[in-house]
């Protein structure tokens, strides 16, 4: 009766689906009871009419044009009604592997493919999807679930939509996968009469989406006393972007769950993201200017700096400004690529100032002669052997290297990854070794004396800057690996945060707290100061000239001409030495140079 009007309506509403969960749960238990009653030879047709009634009734619940239905049912009670269902189809097909112990039968609607088996000596895999009569929706698919050695019949059915009401926590994680059941004839456990671990392979259903993070998949359960989803007794074996293969000890419902970005998130890290990085650009200019704008500041150390800020800086605008464009695969690499090449400069000029600082502090060779060239071959030059190398394998291979789902950046799955995270790891295990060696020298030249206080004091002062910048940036940069690798909000967060304050940490640590910058800074404010009184001294003396002459114009009080005022002296300074005019030399202020 319930499969006739399903049949034969065209719309339901919340109230529908509400309605006919509960009618068929209660069908179950009335059809179980009655069977009772039933003579031996006639329950298996009964049963077997039943079952199939219960899974069209299932299937057609479950069909897309009511998922407005289901959408409407208040999304705490859609995992309840949706387990519900799952619950009355598995009575169902309990009930017919009852009155058929050795049978093998399958039932596949549309959204619903039911397999009920016989006890096994052996592994075996349901449901079979290949079998004639299956529906050809089902052809493609690859869930499964492979059993141990059972001494008793087995009910295994698999899902097609389900999965989307069986969400408890969509804001969080959401299933990523059909639901795939099984359970052992008359077992009160489900796991006591497993002989070993069931394998489950479920395919993913989002693949593309960029608001899942498919790296997070894992393997859950339904937890019926629950009422939610578990992770007890499953582990993740195997998951890549379409798959994810489960091991559990024990029966039930089984699904793939993954982490959400929702749209919070997301917009809280674009803003992070986009605040942050014009803070950084922001800073790294100031920063680029003072150490190269001014010759006093100027030093081999300062160029360094400015050449790892104008990395840095051309890093994080092109990261701002284009790393999520992957829609033209050959654009997204050479975003990728340049990426790729600007961080590792960044590390690489970061190496060259640990060996600056201790080439100052040991004098390995003559410092005035010049030794930025061989800086610029290391700092630009190996970057790029890198990187070339690293093109030309991907080319070579095929790898897709350089092409991620989400951003132009190295991809994870083919381990292209450790192209950047080896040279970077290497460079930081260099820096960290150099300035434990200059610490070492330090305290060794202190004890005898060999090094002046206030140098050693300065260089140790550098050695703490510069080991401050390595973790920084070494920091920034695991978490940023891991958040490709594991995609999860916390990393997200911190990769955004942290990625954000590195133009500000170099700008605070190594620009405003540098003795030089200091001194420039307030001689350029001092100077500045200078120029204003001047100005103002200058405008008031020029406003009472002009004033002066005007009224001595206007009232004709001129008496004797301006060159008398000159050459005229007092009466008893005439013929004296004095009796000439006095010429005061234009003395030139040394110009500052800077």
């Amino acid at each position: 009766m319930i499969l006739d009007r399903l049949r034969s309506v065209s719309i339901l509403l919340s109230g529908d689906i509400i309605t006919i969960v509960r009618m068929l749960s209660t069908l179950v238990e009335i059809q179980e009871r009655q069977l009772e009653n039933v003579p031996q030879e006639e329950r298996k047709g009964i049963a077997t009419d039943f079952t199939q009634a219960m899974v069209q009734c299932g299937s057609i619940v479950l069909k897309d044009k009511y998922r407005s239905a289901w959408n409407e049912v208040p999304s705490g009670s859609q995992p309840r009604l949706a387990a519900s269902l799952s619950d009355s189809m598995e009575k169902a097909g309990l009930l017919l592997a009852k009155t058929s112990p050795t049978e093998e039968i399958s039932i596949s609607q549309e959204n619903v493919v039911m397999d009920i088996v016989p006890a096994s000596t052996g592994n075996a895999t349901y449901p079979n999807l290949t079998k004639a009569g299956t529906s050809p929706q089902w052809s493609d698919v690859i869930d499964r679930i492979t059993l141990p050695p059972v001494d008793r019949q087995v009910v295994v059915a698999l899902y097609n939509t389900l999965g989307d009401y069986f969400n408890t926590r969509p804001e969080e994680t959401i299933v990523n996968s059909r639901v795939i059941s099984a359970s052992l004839v008359n077992s009160s456990s489900t796991e006591s009469d497993l002989g070993g671990n069931v394998t489950i392979v479920l395919g993913h259903i989002k693949q593309d989406d960029k608001t899942v993070n498919l790296s997070t998949s894992f393997c859950s359960f339904w937890n019926q006393s629950r009422g939610n989803w578990s992770t007890d007794g499953c582990t993740a074996k195997v998951t890549d972007d379409g798959h994810t293969i489960c091991e559990c000890n024990h029966l039930t419902n089984f699904a793939i769950l993954v982490d959400v970005i929702g749209h919070k998130d997301e917009f809280a890290l674009h803003v992070i993201t986009y605040i942050g990085c014009i803070i950084s650009i922001a800073s790294l200019l100031f920063c680029i200017c003072a150490f190269l704008g001014r010759r006093r500041v100027r030093c081999p150390r300062t160029i360094i700096l400015a050449n790892l800020c104008i990395c840095l800086l051309v890093a994080e605008v092109v990261f701002l400004a284009a790393v999520d464009k992957t829609q033209n695969k050959t654009v997204c690499t050479v975003i990728a690529i340049a990426l790729h090449y600007l961080f590792l400069a960044v590390f690489a000029w970061m190496c060259v100032e640990g060996i600056e600082l201790y080439i100052i502090l040991v004098k390995i060779f003559n410092l005035k002669s010049s030794r930025m060239v061989y800086y610029y071959l290391l700092g630009y030059g190996t970057p790029g052997v890198v990187v070339g190398v690293s093109v030309t394998v991907n080319y070579l291979m095929g790898l897709d290297g350089y092409v991620t789902e989400k951003y132009c950046w190295l991809a994870v799955k083919n381990y292209f990854i450790f192209s950047f995270v080896g040279p970077m790891l290497f460079v930081i295990v260099v820096n960290i070794g150099v300035l434990i060696m200059t610490l070492k020298i330090i305290h060794t030249k202190r004890s005898s004396r060999k090094l002046d206080e206030s140098r050693g004091k300065k260089i140790r002062h550098w050695v703490r800057v510069s080991l401050s910048l390595i973790c920084v940036l070494g920091v920034t940069w695991v978490l940023g690996v891991l958040y490709i690798v594991r995609e999860t909000i916390f990393f997200a967060y911190a990769f955004a945060i942290i990625n954000s304050l590195q133009g500000l940490f170099i700008l605070i640590f190594h620009c405003l707290l540098n003795e030089k910058v200091q001194d420039e800074m307030k001689r350029s404010i001092s100077r500045s100061g200078r120029r204003r009184t001047l100005n103002s001294t200058g405008s008031v003396t020029t406003f009472r000239q002009k004033l002066g002459s005007f009224s001595s114009t206007s009232s004709h009080t001129w008496q004797t001409p301006p060159s008398t005022m000159v050459t005229s002296y007092p009466r008893k300074l005439q013929g004296t030495r004095l009796d000439h005019p006095i010429v005061i030399p234009r003395v030139q202020l040394p110009n500052p140079r800077y």
